[in-house]
């Protein structure tokens, strides 16, 4: 269009004065209409991007079939469930309800139940003993005389202990070689005075 316009305002301003108004007449037409032609164009383009776009987004929704090729097959893992096990055992029978518990904690806490008012000390459940304590000393007391349960694993090396104090303790004496050593027997594993010189387990 540009090019048939510069041809167009050659001619009319070789035939004059009269001519060339007309000329630029044609050429502010020309300038408006390709204007419009140009604003026609830009929504149309952008409309046609967006449908493009909206075209290719797509959600997968896991119903869609895949095809696997047989080397991804191969390169998979199945996985193997794990077998239920058994409920542990309830060999800790309560002297009120015969209720049996796994551990020291649910069966002290269980023996709230049986008192009208929570007491100041609880009377050890197990019936050949005859401990009294708070809850916190009870639960400690029945671990370590009654279910030997060892909860409490030291850092440093494989010990294990009923209470956290006692674990806390043990690590404490790592930190101080001048003072305590360790027996190197794996039965023991028993500090020892760096004084005395050897272990106890060795006298027996």
């Amino acid at each position: 269009i540009r090019h048939e316009l510069r041809i167009g305002i050659g001619r009319e301003s070789g035939a004059g004065t009269s001519g060339g108004s007309s000329g630029k007449k044609k050429v502010l037409k020309e300038k408006f209409i390709t204007k419009e032609a140009i604003n026609d164009v830009g929504p149309s383009s952008s409309k046609t991007s967006f449908a493009s776009k909206r075209k290719f987004d797509v959600v997968d929704c896991g119903l869609i079939p895949k095809k696997i090729s047989q080397m991804e097959k191969d390169a998979m893992v199945p996985t193997v469930l794990k077998r239920e096990e058994d409920s542990p055992p309830n060999p800790y029978v309560c002297n009120f309800c015969q209720q049996s518990f796994t551990s020291a904690a649910p069966l002290v806490i269980h023996l709230e139940k049986h008192y009208a008012e929570v007491p100041e000390k609880f009377v050890c459940p197990f019936s050949s003993c005859g401990f009294s304590a708070n809850e916190e000393n009870l639960t400690k007391h029945v671990r370590a005389k009654h279910t030997k349960e060892q909860l409490f694993s030291c850092s440093s090396c494989p010990v294990k202990f009923h209470t956290m104090q006692a674990k806390m303790s043990h690590e404490k004496k790592h930190s101080q070689s001048t003072i305590w050593a360790q027996c190197g027997k794996a039965a023991c594993l028993r500090f020892y005075q760096v004084v005395k010189g050897s272990c106890r387990c060795g006298k027996k």
